[in-house]
């Protein structure tokens, strides 16, 4: 029945550990999250959630960060990079802006994403994360209006 589900708890840490993951907690905080809705679909169990993204750092900050901590975790002190370190920078930044979007500092994003589970040895673990969507507009889904501001 429905007490074996993800409770609400575990997604909002699997959401954050997704977020932490692909970006660094310095610059972005997950703020906010509502479950949109949680229903069952072939065997899976599949939850949608709503978040606010504020941008602690702007883009430039952001790679300049990124690199540090790239550099921090390389044995001889980030030498390595030296020759390479524009293209290094470019590449980090474009990587940032595809996730992320350009992004300023204090900026607000509103976010939507599916996140999906599945049953293993009787426990529900996180599968995937789909549909997210960056600029998520509440009033896509009108019976959602009500969500607290």
């Amino acid at each position: 029945g429905c007490a074996d589900r993800p409770s609400f708890v575990s997604i909002k840490r699997v959401m954050e550990k997704l977020e932490k993951s692909e970006s660094l907690a310095k610059v972005i905080e997950v703020q906010d999250m509502h479950k949109l809705k949680s229903y069952e679909e072939s065997g899976d169990f599949v939850v949608e959630v709503y978040f606010e993204q504020h941008f602690l750092l702007g883009l430039v900050d952001a790679v300049a960060l990124t690199e540090q901590v790239i550099n921090e975790g390389t044995a001889d002190g980030g030498h390595a990079f030296s020759n390479e370190a524009v293209s290094r920078s470019k590449f980090i930044e474009t990587m940032l802006a595809e996730k992320h979007g350009r992004f300023k500092q204090g900026e607000f994003r509103r976010r939507y994403a599916t996140l999906v589970f599945r049953k293993e040895n009787d426990q529900w673990a996180f599968s995937k994360q789909r549909d997210h969507w960056k600029d998520f507009d509440m009033f896509y889904f009108p019976e959602n209006k009500t969500l607290p501001q």
